[in-house]
């Protein structure tokens, strides 16, 4: 965060305590010993809770959230720079996606900038329209996005190929705790695409003998 210039220069650990951590799963990778990246994962067991990304809203949500207990909240997603350009931040919404996966929860909030907006809008995020200035990343502008549980499971609104390289390893590992589609389309797209990864798959392998 203070390389990016979300927090000052000389933060300490102190500066990066999320409100809701006490409700929160906290997901840490390591290299070796070295922390390399980070994600909080709040639970609110109430709709009166007040969000991480709500805070700063003087109007909150404004009816455009589903219910929050419905919801699982994304903070405070950090990776190291050097670590950066790899494959580290994909295996962290692998993990996202299995304890969403694994939850009750329909939907994943959270809040991005402009700069890593291209990589929710791929994941398969929607912008809410409410947007604010961070008041604990140096103001920044962050965007309420929003993620429904569909779009990991079926493929909803991002294609074979895409969800394929971001969601087919995990929907084939938790595939027995996923809420199965219930539209007949979902459904068939569901079954689908699972049966074509495997096919990928299997012919990746084979060609790589």
């Amino acid at each position: 965060y203070a390389a990016a210039g979300k927090l000052p220069d000389g933060a300490g650990l102190e500066m990066v305590i999320a409100p809701l951590d006490k409700i929160s799963r906290i997901l840490v990778a390591f290299h070796g010993d070295k922390i390399v990246a980070s994600v909080a994962m709040a639970f609110p067991d109430s709709d009166d809770i007040v969000l991480d990304t709500e805070r700063p809203l003087a109007n909150g949500y404004e009816g455009k959230a589903p219910r929050k207990t419905e919801c699982i909240e994304i903070a405070r997603l950090c990776t190291a720079r050097d670590y950066r350009g790899g494959d580290l931040l994909l295996r962290m919404f692998e993990h996202i996606y299995r304890v969403f996966a694994s939850s009750d929860r329909k939907y994943l909030i959270s809040s991005t900038d402009d700069k890593l907006w291209p990589i929710y809008k791929n994941l398969g995020f929607k912008k809410l329209g409410l947007t604010y200035p961070h008041p604990f990343l140096a103001g920044l502008p962050h965007h309420i996005i929003l993620i429904d549980l569909t779009v990991p499971v079926t493929g909803a609104r991002i294609g074979f190929f895409r969800w394929r390289y971001l969601y087919a390893n995990m929907t084939e590992h938790v595939q027995k705790r996923l809420p199965l589609p219930r539209s007949g389309f979902a459904k068939l797209r569901y079954r689908f695409y699972l049966k074509a990864a495997r096919i990928f798959d299997f012919f990746a392998r084979f060609r790589r003998r």
